[in-house]
């Protein structure tokens, strides 16, 4: 995640990353379409309802800073502060 946007490393793991959104938004009742954007701006406090955007955001502006534990996409757990 955290690597140069333009290797195909980082763009093979944003599809990962963005399957597992979509897995998550399909058995998650509560995201009613809307998903938390990770991107360095939106830092998940902003709600998207197009993978195509959010995706767009991770290519251009990259993961927010310490987002190892994917707690707004399913997983539990605690990031390490900023």
């Amino acid at each position: 995640m955290y690597m140069k946007r333009s290797l195909v490393a980082f763009v093979q793991g944003l599809e990962l990353f963005i399957n597992a959104m979509s897995a998550y938004m399909e058995h998650n009742v509560e995201a009613l379409g809307f998903i938390n954007c990770p991107c360095r701006d939106c830092k998940n406090l902003k709600q998207w309802d197009s993978m195509e955007l959010i995706r767009g955001h991770l290519l251009w502006r990259g993961f927010m800073p310490n987002y190892m534990v994917w707690t707004k996409h399913g997983e539990e757990g605690k990031n390490p502060p900023d």
